[in-house]
């Protein structure tokens, strides 16, 4: 409670002006009573640990007010900072992956590394890139399993236990072998996605009719560009 308040209180009290000492409680919280004796019964509130409003005038508030709005301009220079990031790395990608390796093409040079005039060295790549999509794992597991390259394949299998059963599931290699409880199990294969692009790569160098659709899979052209030293 405020002194000012307290001190009002208290000439109300001395008055006996319930009325007016009614005015001058405030809120409601752990009750207080204020004054003595039969009739003086009225009760404030003690706000004592609520938030409050430091005073607008203070020097602490306008410190407080001070690193609020400097949080806030920093804040938004992050934000349009990261704007701009993300827009030059777009703009970067376009012209790496399209613009540039089409008039290369189009320049028909013959060469995976040209210089310019201006002493900038460009490089052509090729990378693979894909995964094999939803749908099409049976397909492409059996083109790899025919063509003798299953142990590109991971065999996994899963078992799924109750949450109650944890006793049992220590015991999982043991009960496996003997089969004296059924089992939910799972076999799920794949193929590591930068395994199958490191396979389809080599295969491709050397000549082999890789389905490229069943394994998700195409030539991603890019060029890396620097300043001649």
């Amino acid at each position: 409670m405020s002194e000012a308040i307290k001190r009002a209180g208290e000439a109300c009290t001395a008055r006996g002006d319930l009325d007016a000492l009614k005015e001058v409680t405030v809120g409601s919280g752990p009750e207080v009573t204020v004054g003595s004796g039969p009739e003086a019964t009225a009760t404030s509130y003690d706000y004592s640990n609520w938030e409050t409003d430091i005073d607008a005038g203070s020097n602490l508030m306008s410190r407080i007010e001070g690193l609020a709005q400097e949080q806030l301009d920093a804040q938004a220079r992050v934000e349009a900072l990261e704007a701009q990031l993300a827009e030059a790395k777009v703009a970067v990608t376009v012209v790496k992956e399209h613009k540039l390796p089409n008039l290369l093409e189009e320049a028909q040079l013959g060469k995976s590394k040209v210089v310019t005039p201006g002493g900038i060295v460009i490089t052509l790549k090729e990378a693979i890139r894909g995964s094999i999509p939803k749908g099409k794992e049976d397909a492409a597991h059996e083109w790899l399993e025919t063509n003798g390259n299953g142990a590109l394949i991971k065999r996994i299998v899963t078992i799924d236990f109750n949450k109650d059963q944890e006793s049992w599931a220590r015991k999982f290699m043991a009960d496996c072998r003997k089969r004296k409880k059924p089992l939910n199990l799972k076999l799920v294969r794949g193929v590591h996605a930068s395994t199958l692009r490191a396979f389809i790569k080599t295969s491709l160098a050397d000549g082999v009719a890789i389905p490229l659709d069943v394994f998700g899979a195409y030539r991603q052209r890019f060029t890396n560009v620097k300043v001649k030293a």
